[in-house]
């Protein structure tokens, strides 16, 4: 996982694949370290994945890496994102996202159908713009995960 704020990139739980791609890498503990921000991209909110052997050098070929822009910064790219749950919610996703990489069946899937779509799934915006049956998906999912934060916190007896 790589976590974004401002010049830096926090790399936490990651393989020796994303590891030794990096030039200043500083180890805090095994799962820990953190370098200069690895890209000047201003939003990140996903996984990425690649089968394409294009990508070969990349972090993410054939191995999910979660990345996440920091609150503060998710805030100016998304001024509705108001909290640090909502944020939490759009991580939460994601990392649902990446635990399905992990299911060896779905990563198959995954390399044969979904990477040989006539489309770019990375273009969230232009998929919602072009089909609101997926967009009214995605809010559903995420108003689930907003109430199940709640839950949770209600459980936990946090106000």
């Amino acid at each position: 996982m790589i976590y974004f704020h401002e010049d830096r990139s926090e790399v936490l739980f990651s393989s020796p694949q994303v590891i030794k791609r990096l030039d200043d890498y500083e180890k805090f503990s095994d799962d820990n370290g953190t370098s200069k921000r690895i890209d000047s991209v201003p939003f990140h909110m996903e996984v990425m994945i690649s089968f394409d052997q294009a990508d070969s050098s990349r972090f993410y070929f054939q191995n999910p890496l979660e990345q996440y822009s920091s609150v503060e910064e998710v805030g100016i790219m998304i001024p509705s994102v108001e909290s640090t749950e909502m944020w939490a919610s759009m991580v939460v996703h994601e990392m649902f996202h990446h635990f399905q990489y992990n299911n060896e069946n779905f990563r198959e899937y995954a390399r044969s159908e979904i990477s040989n779509l006539p489309f770019n799934i990375r273009d969230l915006i232009s998929l919602c713009r072009e089909d609101q049956e997926f967009l009214a998906m995605i809010q559903n999912e995420n108003e689930y995960l907003l109430k199940d934060i709640e839950g949770i916190k209600k459980w936990l007896g946090i106000p």
